[in-house]
């Protein structure tokens, strides 16, 4: 019998969980609704609804009713907000507990099949497993390529060193013009299959091996369905369509359930087909947004492309007035300020303390700078509005002085690129600190390839698998929790006497609160930027932050205030979605179009209280400036 079928979910459940809950929290008809449903549907969820918290909820009452040893509740997303939101709610709780251990399994899609399925099929079929490092894979096969051909046939067509892997399935090469029959292509081809012989993959080419298991053994389904007959997909939008098959393959029996918003999808693939799948049809729609008003929501709502309509109903900040900036190219340098007296005038400065920790940005779309902008494409990027801004972090070129500036780093890191990699390596690179100050330490070579590093101290290969293991599970855990801190620490531990080491300084492992971190680059919250991303205006002896960051940056983020800045790719990005707010109907020209009036929408529904706008003088015809004001907003000439 599945155990689903014994769970009912009733209104006196949701009462319970409400009352052990932190933040004071109440559902209402349409959320209860949400949480008792028990099908495989998905829920719509518009920014500010409540949408992690609602899951959270659910995740409570199960684990609760939950009473099987041997089957459990995957939870699959991208990025760690769901486990923080269980921290933060019912972290206290024995269910928060219940649900953070096995036999559940709550992280990403990526950890899940690497774990699950890619892993033991490779070692069923045999297959060597030392290194999953994408840099130190494609490094190790561009290495093996003769010279002679990497100078006079790679390069010259464009082909670098990232096309030494797999794409889209095992076997498969992208290599421009040339074809599995030409020697270019065998060259490349030889060299990944030597790497495999010793061993060593890219983390995309372990998912590969995920999706050929599954597409050869369909016994692997029904073991992952018995094992997880309730799946749940936090931010559902931003599973690609290859991982989206992949789930329909591994929980073939499974209920599943998305949560997220198609007006959301704003993360792209490289040679990837978007995913079309989210949501279902006639799914659960969560309209009714508590972060801003209806006049957020109403300017908010042209630029979305679901087919129902958000509602804003918290009235909190009701009656402010949301503004158009009209700046002289020239001028760009007075947007700022600008912004910063505007958000002097709307707000008290009990209204900014208040809402400290949301913060008043300046955002905009396109925020790399890859060389100097032209007089057309002006302004082409949140660089040239405030020259000082770095566009990534500063993670290099600080002593980090705790072990938690390395994870907070690697947080940061994965923030900005979504590469697991990457975090992983910041957090080796504190762990090498701790080796390196072992008096006991072995003396081996301080080589900076942190793989061969490590490689050095865990010879047998049980201890290789825990290794592995225990850094996958340091990636989960919320470093704004100084608890967490503890449990994570436990982990730590454990990989210091798998490593044979001695940890003589103790005052490395201490616990440092956000705001008073060791190094420059990171900020409160979970904003990790320098200090350079960050703007301070001051008039009559009053101050306000503003804090400036790409859309991507700030995806998922409340903010008191908001700024979209103008900026360009190809053609100017705000100018384009503008006649949708005031009119033109919802009928994109292309993929591209569509994928701007995502970001836009991600960008415009952030603020709380208050909604701007940046627009170089020209770009906009008195007309539509009128048909602007007419939806409310207030236009200021600079």
């Amino acid at each position: 019998m599945n155990i689903l079928d014994e769970i009912v979910i009733t209104d006196e459940d949701i009462d319970w969980v409400e009352s052990i809950m932190e933040g004071n929290i109440s559902f209402d008809k349409e959320r209860r609704n949400i949480i008792k449903d028990l099908r495989s549907i998905d829920i719509q969820a518009f920014p500010g609804s409540g949408k992690t918290t609602v899951l959270v909820a659910k995740l409570a009452i199960l684990a609760n009713k939950w009473t099987s040893t041997s089957s459990g509740i995957c939870v699959l997303s991208h990025t760690n907000v769901a486990r923080e939101e269980i921290e933060k709610r019912i972290g206290g709780t024995s269910v928060g507990g219940k649900l953070l251990n096995y036999p559940h399994f709550i992280g990403t899609v990526h950890s899940f099949f690497t774990t699950y399925v890619a892993l033991p099929w490779m070692r069923s079929n045999k297959k060597k497993i030392e290194v999953i490092e994408t840099d130190f894979t494609i490094d190790y096969r561009w290495n093996r390529v003769p010279k002679w051909y990497k100078d006079n046939i790679f390069e010259p067509q464009f082909i670098s060193k990232s096309s030494c892997c797999y794409v889209e399935k095992l076997g498969n090469l992208k290599l421009r013009k040339y074809t599995p029959t030409s020697e270019p292509y065998n060259i490349i081809e030889s060299v990944i299959n030597e790497s495999h012989q010793k061993g060593y993959y890219t983390f995309d080419e372990v998912l590969l091996y995920a999706k050929d298991a599954l597409e050869n053994n369909t016994s692997i389904s029904e073991i992952c369905s018995t094992r997880f007959p309730l799946v749940f997909i936090d931010e559902a939008q931003d599973t690609n369509a290859s991982q989206y098959e992949m789930i329909q393959k591994c929980f073939v029996k499974s209920v599943q359930q998305g949560f997220g918003d198609e007006n959301q999808a704003i993360y792209g693939y490289i040679g990837e087909v978007s995913n079309l799948n989210f949501p279902r049809s006639n799914p659960l729609v969560l309209s009714q947004s508590k972060r801003f008003s209806n006049s957020v929501a109403s300017l908010a709502n042209p630029l979305a492309i679901s087919k129902s309509t958000m509602e804003g109903v918290n009235k909190e900040f009701e009656n402010k007035q949301h503004a158009i900036f009209i700046f002289k190219k020239e001028e760009i340098g007075k947007v700022l300020d600008a912004y910063g007296k505007y958000i002097l005038d709307t707000f008290t400065d009990e209204e900014i303390l208040k809402y400290k920790n949301d913060g008043c940005y300046a955002v905009g779309l396109i925020h790399n700078k890859n060389g100097e902008t032209k007089e057309k494409q002006i302004p082409r990027g949140v660089f040239d509005y405030y020259p000082q801004y770095e566009a990534k972090s500063i993670t290099k070129g600080y002593t980090k002085k705790y072990l938690i500036d390395y994870f907070r780093a690697g947080e940061q890191r994965f923030i900005e690129t979504n590469a697991t990699y990457e975090q992983i390596e910041l957090i080796l690179l504190g762990f090498k600190q701790v080796v390196l100050s072992d008096p006991s330490e072995k003396k081996i070579g301080n080589t900076k390839n942190l793989i061969k590093f490590f490689s050095e101290y865990l010879v047998e290969r049980e201890k290789i698998l825990q290794f592995r293991k225990k850094l996958t599970l340091l990636r989960e855990y919320n470093l704004d929790s100084e608890n967490e801190w503890k449990r994570c620490l436990v982990i730590a531990n454990e990989i210091f006497n798998l490593l044979e080491v001695q940890l003589t300084d103790k005052n490395f492992l201490k616990w440092i609160p956000t705001a008073n971190v060791s190094t420059p680059e990171f900020r409160s919250g979970h904003e990790t930027k320098s200090s350079q991303n960050e703007y301070r205006y001051e008039l009559d002896g009053r101050t306000v932050n503003i804090k400036l960051n790409s859309i991507h940056g700030v995806k998922g983020k409340t903010h008191l205030s908001t700024l979209v800045l103008e900026t360009y790719h190809k053609s100017h990005r705000l100018k384009q979605i503008l006649p949708y707010i005031y009119g033109k109907k919802h009928t994109p020209k292309s993929e591209s179009e569509n994928k701007n009036l995502k970001c836009h929408y991600v960008a415009m529904t952030r603020a709380r209280g208050l909604l701007c706008l940046a627009i170089p003088e020209g770009e906009l015809t008195v007309t539509e400036l009128k048909k602007l004001e007419s939806k409310g907003m207030k236009i200021i000439y600079l």
